[in-house]
């Protein structure tokens, strides 16, 4: 059986493969310059963009978990702006 963490990144990888490809066909599509990795890239850059989100989740969660309180608010808050460092909003 597969754990949970890994499960969840598969998933990830999965949808990340999702918009690559659709990425790739709407360029195919329209005639827009691609790059010749561009599916590489798009995957690389959804993928990084859906884990960091999951990550968020998690530091929000963390504060609904130990307690709506003021300390684990603003711990939550921390958290979450130290992940956005990655540059998703």
């Amino acid at each position: 059986m597969m754990n949970i963490g890994k499960q969840l990144i598969q998933e990830l990888s999965e949808q990340a493969k999702k918009y690559a490809r659709s990425h790739v066909a709407d360029c195919e599509r329209y005639g827009y310059y691609m790059e010749d990795n561009e599916f590489q890239l798009r995957f690389e850059e959804k993928f990084a963009e859906l884990i960091v989100n999951e990550c968020i989740k998690c530091a929000e969660w963390e504060v609904i978990r130990n307690g709506d309180t003021e300390h684990n608010r603003a711990c939550g808050k921390v958290r979450s702006s130290m992940i956005k460092r990655f540059g998703i909003e």
